[in-house]
């Protein structure tokens, strides 16, 4: 699961999708990307991101009712940002590359990385 901890001087408010999947759980999630840190090009790629138009959206056999709602979150505050991320798993991630999450705070401006925070990079481990 992946957790971030916000490093932010002031209460944020984020779009966060909360859910209740196929097997009847509730879950909130955050719209995020997963990058990977290129040495060749010296600069972090996205593996792996949400799309605005498809963020918070029911899926077939996954959710089944979605609400976006805005949360608040806190300095020094750690949140869950999607309970089924796996990054070790995704491609082309290996043991021992860097890693980091892009948190959206907005969906579906023109421009969302200016609402956006950064989690600390971390190598991979898998």
């Amino acid at each position: 699961m992946p957790v971030f901890q916000t490093s932010i001087l002031l209460p944020v408010g984020f779009d966060t999708c909360d859910y209740v999947s196929d097997a009847m759980m509730p879950g909130t999630e955050y719209p995020y990307e997963v990058q990977r840190w290129d040495d060749h090009s010296n600069s972090w790629n996205t593996v792996v991101g949400v799309k605005a138009n498809a963020f918070c959206r029911p899926e077939p056999l996954d959710t089944i009712k979605t609400d976006l709602v805005t949360r608040w979150i806190w300095p020094g505050t750690t949140v869950d940002i999607s309970s089924g991320e796996a990054t070790g798993a995704r491609e082309p991630f290996e043991r021992g590359n860097l890693a980091r999450f892009v948190v959206f705070r907005v969906t579906g401006t023109a421009n969302d990385w200016q609402f956006s925070l950064l989690s600390e990079p971390f190598e991979e481990q898998s």
